[in-house]
């Protein structure tokens, strides 16, 4: 499918409005974290719930991506068990990157951002985990929490 110029600016538009806001909302709450309140050093903790953030983040922004792509049959819809397993993967890989950041900026500027490789396997894992959360929450918001009966 051809898309006009103005379609691509029209989906552009709707990928930064409702799918690149979590991703970038994680992102500078750590960069003002870490730059303007020293939180990572202040809190050592502070790292556990970032990740988790930012793997619920990159999922949701997956998610959205693909219904927005899939709005313009840009691509297939995938649905069930492969989405969620597509969006884990995606957000694993998102999160294997991320951890490669860490380790080009530490090796290249002298930056202390990654602990060890105990550390950084915790990051990825809090990552991923965030995404299946985020992968989970869809689901059910999608098919509902399940009705019991009661007599």
């Amino acid at each position: 499918m051809k898309l006009s110029k103005s379609e691509k600016v029209e989906i552009v538009k709707e990928i930064g409005r409702s799918a690149l806001w979590a991703p970038l909302a994680v992102f500078v709450a750590h960069i003002i974290l870490s730059l303007a309140f020293n939180g990572y050093q202040r809190m050592p903790g502070l790292d556990i719930p970032m990740h988790l953030l930012g793997g619920m983040a990159i999922a949701f922004f997956f998610a959205r991506l693909l219904d927005i792509l899939g709005d313009y049959t840009i691509v297939n819809r995938v649905d069930g068990l492969l989405r969620a397993i597509f969006l884990i993967a995606l957000t694993a890989t998102a999160a294997v990157l991320w951890e490669f950041a860490e380790y080009i900026f530490d090796h290249s500027f002298g930056t202390q951002t990654q602990g060890g490789l105990e550390d950084t396997l915790l990051d990825m894992l809090l990552g991923i985990l965030g995404g299946f959360t985020m992968v989970s929450f869809l689901l059910l918001a999608k098919h509902g929490y399940g009705e019991t009966q009661h007599k």
